[in-house]
C-alpha cells in the first residue's frame, strides 16, 4: 500500500511539471496554452465589459493588470481590433477603481514567458459601474532606432507625449520606472513633454498635471540600436520638477 502511494505521489509530481518550463530567470513559460481563449468574449465574461481597449498595433496583444503573471491576464485584443474588459467582480467596481494595464504581444509571451516578455505598452485605466471608457494601446518596441527614458519620481506615473503636451502618448512610466527602451521607426528628433498621472481616490478619476515650465520638456534624437543611445530622465531638473497636484488630493499611481 505504501509503495502504491509513493508511486502515485511521484507520478503526480512529475505530471505537475509536464507542460511547465520555468527557466532560471523566472520565465514562467507554459507550453500547450490555448491562447485563443483569452481573446474570446466568454473569457472573464468580457463581452459584458465596460472598458474598451483599442489595439492600434499590428500584433495580437495579451492584456494584464498590475503584473505580468498568467494569473493577471484579463483578456486579449487582436491586431487593429477592439476588446471590452469586464471588471465587475472587482471589490471597488461599484465606487470606481483604477488599474495598471499592461499589453504584451502574444508572440513575445509564447517565446519568452509572461515574466520575461518585453512590454509593448502600459497605461492607467479606470472602471466604474454604469460608466464606459475607452483606452488605446500602442507599441514601444518596434523599429530600428531607440532612446531610453526614466521616471525618477517615486509617487506619480508619467506619460511622455510627442511634440506637444496634447500630442500622442509615446510611453507610460510607472512611479520610479527606469531605463525603459523606446523603439521608433526613424531617427527624427522628438520633443518629449511630461504629463504626470495619478488616480484621485476621492473623485475616483484619473487626474493629470502638465508642467508649464519649458525646461520640463526635452528633445530626444533616436539612434540606431547598438549605437550611442540617448538617455533622458524626468523630471529634467529640480526647478522643472515641481509636480503641482494640490497637496490635499488623495492620489495614487501604479
Amino acid at each position: 500500500m505504501k509503495k502504491n502511494l509513493l508511486a502515485l505521489a511521484i507520478f503526480a509530481l512529475a505530471f505537475g511539471f509536464m507542460g511547465c518550463d520555468n527557466n532560471a530567470n523566472g520565465g514562467n513559460h507554459i507550453t500547450g496554452i490555448d491562447w485563443d481563449r483569452y481573446f474570446e468574449d466568454g473569457f472573464r465574461d468580457n463581452r459584458r465589459g465596460s472598458v474598451t481597449i483599442v489595439n492600434t498595433t499590428q500584433h495580437d496583444m495579451l492584456l494584464f493588470t498590475g503584473a505580468t503573471r498568467y494569473d493577471d491576464l484579463v483578456g486579449g485584443v487582436r491586431a487593429n481590433g477592439e476588446r471590452t474588459l469586464n471588471f465587475s467582480t472587482e471589490s471597488d467596481y461599484a465606487q470606481g477603481g483604477a488599474r495598471l494595464l499592461i499589453a504584451i504581444r502574444q508572440s513575445e509571451v509564447e517565446q519568452f514567458g509572461s515574466l520575461n516578455a518585453k512590454i509593448d505598452d502600459s497605461t492607467m485605466i479606470t472602471f466604474r459601474e454604469g460608466i464606459s471608457s475607452t483606452t488605446s494601446i500602442i507599441t514601444t518596441m518596434e523599429g530600428g532606432f531607440q532612446y531610453i527614458v526614466s521616471n525618477m519620481n517615486q509617487q506619480f506615473g508619467l506619460e511622455l507625449r510627442g511634440n506637444s503636451p496634447n500630442g500622442p502618448r509615446l510611453v507610460y512610466l510607472s512611479p520610479g520606472e527606469t531605463n525603459r527602451i523606446i523603439q521608433t521607426a526613424d531617427s527624427y528628433s522628438i520633443m518629449l513633454f511630461p504629463v504626470w498621472v495619478a488616480f484621485n481616490t476621492q473623485t475616483r478619476s484619473i487626474v493629470t498635471y502638465t508642467p508649464a515650465d519649458p525646461l520640463a520638456s526635452a528633445m530626444v534624437q533616436p539612434a540606431p540600436a547598438g549605437g550611442l543611445v540617448q538617455t533622458l530622465a524626468f523630471p529634467q531638473s529640480e526647478t522643472a520638477g515641481n509636480i503641482g497636484f494640490p497637496d490635499d488630493w488623495p492620489l495614487i499611481s501604479f
